[in-house]
C-alpha cells in the first residue's frame, strides 16, 4: 500500500476512536514525537485519506479526521487484515492464546516505556 507500519498505526487509530483526534492526542497514544506524526499526517493528507480540520473553540487545535476515502481504504484494509489476524490466532490452542495475550500486553508495555524514556531523553 505505500504506507509505512506508523502510518498504518495513525490510520488505524484514527478509523476506529471513530472520534476526531488531534495530533498531540495521536502523538500521546502512539508514543511517537511530534514531527514524525506531522510528516505521517501531510502525508496522508496528500494520499487523500485525512483531512485536517481547525478547532473552533481554539484554533491551535488541528483535528484529524478521515475522508471518504480514507474511511473506505481503512474499511477493506482492516477488514482484511482482522479476518487473517483471526484465522491465524484461532489456529492456536487455548493455552497458547493465553499465553500469547500475556506476553504480547507485557511487550506492549516495555515498548511504551522504551519509547517514552527514549524520546524524553531527546527534550
Amino acid at each position: 500500500y505505500g504506507l509505512s507500519n506508523f502510518s498504518l498505526s495513525v490510520l488505524r487509530l484514527i478509523y476506529e476512536s471513530q472520534l476526531k483526534l488531534t495530533q498531540k492526542e495521536i502523538c500521546s497514544l502512539l508514543s511517537l514525537p511530534k514531527q514524525t506524526i506531522s510528516s505521517m499526517i501531510n502525508n496522508l493528507s496528500h494520499k487523500g485519506y485525512i483531512d485536517k480540520e481547525i478547532c473552533s473553540l481554539d484554533h491551535r487545535n488541528v483535528y484529524i479526521t478521515l475522508t471518504m476515502s480514507g474511511k473506505q481504504f481503512c474499511h477493506e484494509l482492516f477488514s482484511q487484515l482482522n479476518e487473517i489476524e483471526m484465522k491465524a490466532f484461532s489456529q492456536l490452542t487455548s493455552k497458547q492464546r493465553e499465553e500469547f495475550t500475556k506476553t504480547n500486553a507485557m511487550l506492549s508495555e516495555f515498548i511504551k516505556e522504551g519509547m517514552e524514556e527514549f524520546y524524553g531523553n531527546k527534550s
